[in-house]
């Protein structure tokens, strides 16, 4: 379903919103991330401008520590980062797995027609969304996180750098080509619609899979806007 079809505007809830609000974090991350691959970049410049491990150089800073003419203390502290960054990339890449085996259970639902759903809005442009969730958006969003898994089980062996300086360029292009969260942002938006619009096992099982059954409840209060951020956030594939 072309991205351009789509007149984005704000969609209120069908359902009462109990207030709530629903982070866990997610700035934070957000910084954290871009942090981590800048920082990934400037230390492969430097390892090939001067033949110094990026590695090394990059635990030294990370872990705050002083660099000496004998190194020891370096060496130290890139061990410390690389068993921390292999650490943290094996247990995404665990969680990743278990979201895409969770969506796949999901999509057979889905096939197998046992996701009722039932309209609460009088809004007929929203008539044909069930089916593009389930055709395209769901597909996409486990894509996603098969991606994710890989990447993730990449950085579980050592070789994070590789794939940060790969997501870096990806989004560089996108950028410069203004796609970048063009396709996400759309899907997000439209689950998010569905969501709040509808008594949907679809939405309901997507979104609570993304996030969690708790969260899912307390977005279906709030307006597409608010929910649709929400989403994106989660169907990233870095």
């Amino acid at each position: 379903m072309p991205t351009d079809e789509l007149v984005w505007s704000t969609v209120k809830s069908a359902y009462p919103d109990f207030g709530g609000t629903v982070d866990r974090g997610r700035t934070g991350k957000r910084v954290a991330s871009g942090l981590a691959s800048g920082a990934s970049a400037g230390l492969t410049g430097a390892q090939l401008g001067t033949g110094t491990s990026a590695l090394v150089v990059g635990g030294a800073v990370a872990a705050g520590a002083a660099v000496s003419a004998t190194g020891v203390g370096l060496v130290a502290a890139a061990a410390a980062l690389t068993v921390g960054s292999i650490v943290v990339n094996a247990t995404s890449m665990v969680k990743s797995i278990a979201h895409f085996e969770n969506l796949r259970e999901i999509q057979a639902h889905y096939e197998a027609n046992e996701c009722p759903c039932k309209c609460r809005s009088t809004d007929g442009s929203m008539a044909h969304d069930h089916s593009v969730i389930g055709g395209h958006i769901l597909p996409y969003i486990i894509q996603q996180k098969t991606d994710k898994a890989v990447k993730k089980g990449i950085g579980a062996v050592g070789l994070g750098m590789l794939t940060t300086l790969y997501t870096m360029g990806r989004a560089a292009y996108k950028s410069l080509a203004s796609t970048k969260g063009v396709k996400r942002n759309f899907y997000a938006h439209v689950l998010a619609r569905h969501l709040i619009t509808h008594d949907c096992t679809l939405a309901e099982a997507i979104v609570a899979e993304l996030l969690s059954w708790s969260e899912m409840e307390i977005l279906k209060g709030k307006d597409s806007d608010v929910v649709g951020a929400a989403i994106a956030d989660k169907m990233k594939s870095v």
